[in-house]
């Protein structure tokens, strides 16, 4: 969602981390532990606690990030509101998720069948 507004995509990195491959600086009591750290403060990561969906991780970076980035407006507050930081809701993510959801349940799919004939 962030990478496709110019305007945000240099603010937000998402990047998945595998803790038991990786040394980690801090704590991770659960899997999938999901924690956000801030621009310029990395020494202080915010623990993640909320539902998973995408609107609630979104609003959780809106309000925890540096920049207050919100997707959904696509624009950037502390910029005020600029012409340029001002784009649409991206169209058809709804549908994006749910073809995701068919392709992931197919490979699943696969997966099982391969299994019971190993």
């Amino acid at each position: 969602m962030y990478s496709s507004k110019p305007a945000l995509s240099s603010q937000i990195v998402i990047a998945k981390v595998d803790a038991t491959a990786n040394d980690v600086p801090d704590e991770i009591s659960g899997f999938p532990t999901i924690k956000l750290f801030p621009a310029g403060s990395k020494d202080s990561p915010i623990t993640y606690s909320g539902s998973r969906t995408i609107e609630d991780l979104a609003n959780f970076i809106k309000e925890n990030g540096k920049y207050k980035a919100d997707v959904y407006e696509g624009k950037n507050e502390t910029e005020g509101g600029d012409d340029d930081t001002e784009m649409p809701l991206a169209e058809g993510m709804g549908e994006a998720a749910k073809a995701a959801t068919e392709k992931v349940k197919e490979k699943v799919g696969e997966a099982t069948e391969a299994a019971k004939t190993a």
